[in-house]
């Protein structure tokens, strides 16, 4: 199971003292993923496809 990290920042020194995950996450194990890690992820597939081996690295911030 993926789940994205940004949602839980605030909840997590609650999270702490409740010693236990209030998602479902079966067994324990979540992976957790932002949304700049996707924005980077998207960014890096597109340099790749349009640029080839030309690379240039680009900041992405993204807002919602």
């Amino acid at each position: 199971m993926a789940m994205y990290m940004d949602p839980l920042k605030p909840y997590l020194p609650e999270l702490m003292n409740m010693h236990k995950l209030i998602y479902p996450a079966g067994d324990g194990r979540i992976n957790y993923i932002t949304r700049n890690d996707i924005a980077r992820g998207v960014i890096a597939i597109i340099k790749i496809q349009i640029l080839g081996a030309n690379v240039i690295y680009y900041q992405a911030t993204v807002m919602i």
